[in-house]
């Protein structure tokens, strides 16, 4: 492997620094080899290669480490990197990232799309976040000045928020301020798919990066164990003492929280070190939140690993962490927003919120799990823990209205209350485009206020008519009757005019709203 051209080594240096002020972490030197104090369970240290040549070297040190250890090397021969790290015992977790810079004058500064804002805080760090029209985080980012030099890091647009160029209009947010600052050059280290949009915006790639990694895991020696062994380990852990302090921000590293064990043992570790607990069971842990929570759980890495694997337990486990406050705000923002069931709740409220306007009804804290409907009727709107809501409302509810991505087990629960079920119905959304032609001839009334009503007419006699709730930036159609497609039509071009950039219905007949997608299923459950 040839030398790293001249000027690498300093940028690499430099970009350390702004990475280590973004995270606010320390470094050192060990035998003049660049090493990142992380402190993450699962990644102790990062070594940096400043120079290529010494990459080899280096990853015969990272892979004697007794803690997990990670190696990131810039090269312009990548293939030769990863053999080389690979032969020294190594696994290449990343082989195709980018290490880049730019001369931040003249940096691109898109304007911001309708329905969006751009908020951009000064702390040790500079901090940009854009919001919906809703209050929603979109995507967020920081930027560490470090004397002439601003390291971007962190640069995440949510997933449903993305195409729309809101990365390149955050990268423009947080450029403008480190300018202001005096920054003159930027520099980051880039995914594979981030290198493409940073080029877009006028940065160069100085060389590619090679991210690798020891095969260590002893902070957590149950990882690689099945449920039944990790249940003994954890039956093993040492629980809460008198003299133990809780407090401060936490990281839990949730990469192996596969099981329930899986947690508790991850979530004593972040809390109290290796072989502790924090509760073994939910119970025990309500206790100990109840006695001592003056922690903030700041990051729960990869929290999608135990929302795949066991989303009912994964559910509760996030309830009760909000019951008690432990969880940052953005992180609880964040899973409640990707967490598939959290994403049925969330667009069951916004559909609620809208509805409410065509039936007249003030609409209830939409925070509630049970939310009225019209007389009698109650819509649920979470979808875990059909035994609780089924049982709740079964003498309370003439019809439950239950959106749900598990219909079996609801109706397993109905059967179990003696409860019968109505015709299958869909819950469906679309995103609000071009209106319809209105067909020639027609007349179009449409009265607008709380509620947005629409009569079409032609030579005085009624064609279709319908309503349609508008609430921030979604909509809900309601009571269509006549000519359907031409109705729905100009519902949501009205919804559109009016703001609306989303559509949510639960409906009998799916196949009369053409375009629209399927959400979820929906059970209709009557009275016994």
């Amino acid at each position: 492997m040839s030398s790293s051209p001249a000027g690498t080594e300093t940028l690499v240096e430099r970009w350390h620094r702004g990475w280590i002020a973004a995270d606010q972490l320390t470094s050192h030197y060990e035998d003049g080899y660049l090493v990142v104090d992380v402190k993450r369970p699962h990644r102790r240290a990062e070594w940096i290669a400043t120079d290529e040549a010494n990459a080899t070297a280096v990853a015969h040190r990272v892979a004697l480490k007794r803690e997990p250890t990670w190696l990131s090397v810039p090269t312009h021969s990548p293939e030769a990197v990863c053999r080389a790290v690979e032969n020294a015992g190594l696994v290449v977790a990343r082989p195709d990232e980018a290490f880049m810079r730019c001369t931040l004058t003249g940096h691109p500064r898109p304007s911001v799309p309708t329905g969006y804002t751009v908020e951009v805080e000064r702390t040790s760090v500079i901090q940009a976040r854009i919001l919906s029209s809703t209050g929603e985080e979109a995507a967020s980012g920081l930027m560490a000045v470090v004397g002439e030099d601003a390291v971007a890091h962190r640069i995440w647009t949510e997933p449903e928020h993305r195409r729309r160029g809101l990365a390149s209009v955050l990268m423009g947010a947080l450029v403008h301020a480190a300018v202001a600052e005096g920054a003159t050059t930027g520099l980051l280290f880039a995914s594979a798919e981030g290198a493409h949009l940073y080029a877009r915006l006028g940065w160069e790639k100085v060389s590619d990066l090679v991210v690798a990694r020891n095969d260590r895991a002893d902070v957590q020696p149950w990882v690689d164990l099945g449920t039944v062994a990790r249940q003994a380990c954890l039956d093993d852990t040492t629980g809460l003492g008198p003299d133990d302090v809780v407090e401060g921000e936490r990281e839990m590293e949730g990469l192996f929280v596969t099981d329930e064990p899986g947690f508790h043992l991850a979530l004593g570790e972040a809390l109290l070190g290796p072989g502790r607990h924090f509760g073994r069971t939910l119970d025990e842990l309500r206790v100990h939140l109840a006695a001592r929570s003056g922690f903030t759980l700041k990051k729960w890495h990869q929290w999608y690993v135990a929302s795949a694997a066991m989303p009912t337990y994964f559910e509760r486990v996030f309830a009760l962490l909000n019951e008690y406050g432990v969880l940052d705000s953005r992180l609880s923002a964040l899973v409640a927003e990707h967490h598939p069931h959290f994403l049925l709740s969330r667009q069951v409220r916004r559909w609620y919120q809208a509805w409410c306007k065509t039936i007249g009804r003030k609409p209830r804290n939409p925070s509630h799990n049970m939310l009225p409907g019209r007389d009698g009727e109650v819509v649920v709107a979470s979808s875990d823990s059909p035994n609780y809501h089924v049982s709740v409302n079964t003498e309370h509810a003439d019809r439950l209205v239950y959106p749900t991505i598990d219909v079996d087990d609801v109706l397993t629960y109905a059967r179990l209350r003696g409860r019968p079920a109505g015709p299958l119905e869909k819950f469906l959304r679309t995103d609000l485009t071009a209106p319809t032609e209105v067909p020639e001839g027609c007349t179009v009334s449409v009265t607008r206020g709380e509620v947005i009503s629409v009569r079409i007419t032609r030579d005085g006699e009624l064609v279709g008519s319908g309503t349609i709730g508008v609430h921030g930036e979604d909509a809900a159609p309601h009571d269509i009757s006549g000519q359907f497609e031409v109705v729905l039509g100009v519902l949501v071009d009205e919804a559109r005019k009016a703001g609306a950039r989303t559509g949510f219905v639960i409906t009998a007949e799916p196949g009369r709203y053409q375009g629209w997608t399927q959400v979820s299923d929906v059970v209709i459950l009557l009275k016994p």
